[in-house]
């Protein structure tokens, strides 16, 4: 979760920021990418953060407004040729969230979002050897009823990437 709020404040300062380089690439208790054990060698939670994010297609943040929320994360970008929006939510609750998108002033005709869900257990679940997946993805595509309102079911403890095309 931390991983992924790292990556989306990076994200929000646009063309200010060019480059990042993560350097616990293999076996730094906790915070990398792979671990590489004797017995097996697995993708970390980090890593599957990694995985979601190094494919979005997220180039220009937009400002939202709604209530806000300590315990949850709310970011949205256009893609490079504002065609495709992307909206990222983290869910530091226990409890699942649905999520409603008023997109009436976008001018935004999606039809389709494509949608990736990382989520675990609890804020303290982790991949290891013995549960190589507890930190899971889950792929779907869901098709718009509106193109003014996007819904987005949000589990616990999750980070959601969607992408509305």
């Amino acid at each position: 979760m931390n991983a992924a709020r790292q990556v989306l404040v990076f994200q929000r300062l646009g063309g200010e920021f060019e480059f990042a380089n993560f350097n616990n690439m293999a076996n730094t208790w906790g915070q990398n990418v792979i671990e590489c054990a004797k017995e097996a060698v697995i993708v970390s939670a980090a890593g599957r953060v990694f995985e979601l994010f190094s494919r979005s297609t997220a180039a220009w943040p937009i400002k939202l407004e709604g209530p806000q929320d300590q315990d949850l994360v709310v970011q949205a970008a256009w893609d490079l040729e504002r065609k495709s929006l992307v909206i990222d939510v983290l869910n530091y609750k226990g409890e699942g969230v649905e999520m409603a998108f008023d997109m009436s002033a976008l001018g935004l005709l999606a039809r389709e979002a494509g949608v990736a869900i990382l989520h675990g257990s609890s804020l303290a679940a982790r991949n290891s050897i013995v549960d190589p997946d507890a930190i899971r993805r889950e792929d779907s595509h869901v098709p718009l009823r509106s193109h003014s309102e996007f819904r987005l079911a949000v589990p616990r403890y999750s980070v959601s990437h969607a992408v509305l095309h």
